[in-house]
């Protein structure tokens, strides 16, 4: 689902939707709602609505064990058979026959196994627009997991994901990745024979706050501001938490961090109140107010692909980030001057005591990593 704007995935959708409308285009949107992203269309603010046309379909998304057992016997992608959906095939169908259509953009590879029924209703190209490299995200995951069958069992999820993406360009006209190591990817190890273009995420950083220009921030404290649904947000969490916390509190007892996102599970929760200074917000009604009122982002991923949303949000508020590379790939950046950069425990722990130490060089990548600067008023 595109709406509300609230994570990675529906903040690119529904800005590029923008931008394709304010450049002039017509533009239709068939969205699955899932049990992840659900949302009526009644609920979508009028001045919304005047994007697009929009219609959704609900689609059970949700893993269930029984069909992940049968997977194994077969010889698919069960990341990709969870949206595989008879009803959103038959609004397709509907939206095919009843208009024509300049482009057809796909929003992720979960979406090529539909390429069949757009050829054979549409003479229009049809472009993938790949948010990530879905492989390299499960492959990572099962090299961190130390728990040996579900390590197995991440390692079959990756190599069958990584089989259908090696195919992907069969299907489809054109390609959008929107990192660097995805284009890689897709370029020179898939052997993509379509056109290819990198895209990477954007967003127009006149609509957001500027921390320079609030002084009402916590500081010091920390931030993690993440879907908390997603495995690799809660592994890299978790991996700080228990590495790490325990040593930067010695140095710095009254130290808080503030962990939001959607989907905040009661286990999840449970486990964060176990860590002292350690605080559950849950979801936050507006991401960059929550952000202008802490001081320090913190982003541990060691799994993902594509580009973390969260980050430029952060960087277009202008706040200090401290990351792994992993979490800052697809963004182009400096270590140093507009992020901090930490592979390690112990780069993080000596990142925090930087930052904690000095507000003036912590300001200093703040301001540096949203260094677009607002248009004058004079």
């Amino acid at each position: 689902m595109f709406y509300p704007p609230l994570d990675g995935e529906s903040v690119g959708i529904y800005t590029y939707t923008r931008a394709f409308a304010e450049l002039g285009h017509r533009i239709t949107v068939l969205a699955m709602n899932t049990p992840k992203h659900s949302y009526s269309v009644a609920d979508i603010p009028p001045d919304e609505l005047t994007l697009a046309s929009y219609e959704t379909v609900f689609v059970d998304t949700d893993v269930r064990w029984y069909k992940a057992l049968r997977n194994l016997f077969g010889k698919g992608s069960y990341n990709v058979e969870r949206f595989i959906s008879p009803a959103f095939a038959q609004a397709l169908r509907k939206y095919l026959q009843a208009y024509s259509f300049d482009i057809i953009e796909l929003e992720s590879s979960y979406l090529v196994p539909y390429t069949p029924i757009i050829r054979q209703y549409s003479r229009a190209p049809i472009v993938v627009r790949l948010q990530n490299a879905e492989h390299i995200i499960w492959q990572r995951l099962a090299d961190e997991e130390t728990f040996l069958p579900k390590r197995l069992y991440l390692q079959l999820l990756a190599r069958r994901m990584k089989q259908f993406e090696m195919t992907l360009h069969h299907h489809c006209d054109a390609m959008l990745p929107v990192s660097a190591v995805d284009e890689a990817f897709f370029s020179q190890i898939a052997g993509c024979d379509k056109p290819l273009f990198l895209l990477p995420f954007t967003l127009n950083t006149q609509l957001y706050p500027r921390a320079d220009e609030h002084t009402d921030s916590d500081f010091p404290s920390l931030f993690f501001l993440g879907a908390l649904d997603w495995a690799a947000n809660v592994q890299g969490l978790f991996w700080l938490l228990d590495g790490a916390w325990q040593r930067i509190r010695q140095q710095h007892p009254q130290l808080r961090l503030y962990v939001a996102g959607r989907k905040m599970s009661e286990n999840i929760r449970q486990r964060l109140s176990s860590y002292p200074n350690v605080v559950a917000v849950g979801e936050v009604p507006d991401a960059a107010q929550f952000m202008l009122s802490k001081s320090i982002m913190l982003v541990p991923l060691l799994a993902g692909s594509g580009m973390r949303v969260k980050i430029v949000e952060a960087m277009a508020v202008g706040k200090p980030i401290i990351a792994t590379a992993i979490a800052a790939e697809g963004i182009n950046y400096t270590h140093e001057k507009n992020i901090l950069i930490a592979d390690t425990l112990d780069d993080y722990i000596a990142a925090i005591n930087r930052c904690v130490s000095d507000q003036t060089y912590t300001a200093a990548i703040g301001r540096e990593a949203g260094y677009l600067p607002k248009p004058s008023m004079t």
